[in-house]
């Protein structure tokens, strides 16, 4: 399996709501971002302003190794108030505090991802930054962030995962892709 079939494996769609017009509205929002981040399956659908729209982020491993030595991913969206990926990607880099997320799902594994469409999202209509982190042995592993402006006609936003440091490699496997790892085929 090559690297843009494991992007393909490790697509997740969420569905972009209407913006958010009220303190009460947002929490209500909130609230069933957090239960559809948890309970749904690959694809949401919602209907806004008569129509329906989906969209998906697509997690980017930079190899198949990458992906299989991977034992979580978290992912977490952030509004334009959190300056961009650029300063969330530092931040989490030098382990100082993050921002209020608008919504996260995980920490899911890549096989959970693949196999039960774990991760899905709903996000509100605006500028969003997508902030992916892998852990491995309880550390930052990968770290990964994508900017978008979600709306109606655009509603994609793709995130590429990298070294988390310096320090960090990927170890060796025999995986030829993802799958085979997930079900047990290989290490």
């Amino acid at each position: 399996m090559n690297v843009s079939d494991i992007t393909k494996v490790m697509d997740r769609t969420f569905a972009p709501a209407r913006p958010l017009r009220s303190a009460f509205g947002m929490l209500a929002a909130l609230a069933a971002a957090s239960v559809v981040a948890a309970c749904s399956a690959s694809t949401n659908t919602v209907t806004v302003d008569g129509g329906s729209v989906q969209g998906s982020y697509s997690i980017q491993f930079p190899s198949t190794a990458a992906a299989v030595a991977t034992e979580t991913v978290e992912v977490r969206v952030f509004g334009a108030a959190a300056g961009g990926c650029f300063t969330l990607v530092q931040k989490q880099q030098s382990h100082q505090q993050l921002p209020d997320a608008i919504v996260k799902a995980g920490p899911v594994s890549p096989c959970d991802m693949q196999t039960s469409g774990a991760g899905a999202l709903t996000l509100p209509f605006g500028k969003v930054s997508v902030l992916a982190v892998a852990t491995r042995k309880n550390a930052d592993f990968l770290i990964g962030c994508g900017d978008g402006d979600v709306s109606a006609s655009n509603a994609v936003v793709t995130v590429p995962l990298s070294l988390a440091g310096t320090s960090v490699s990927v170890p060796t496997t025999t995986c030829a892709e993802l799958t085979a790892h997930c079900s047990g085929g290989c290490t």
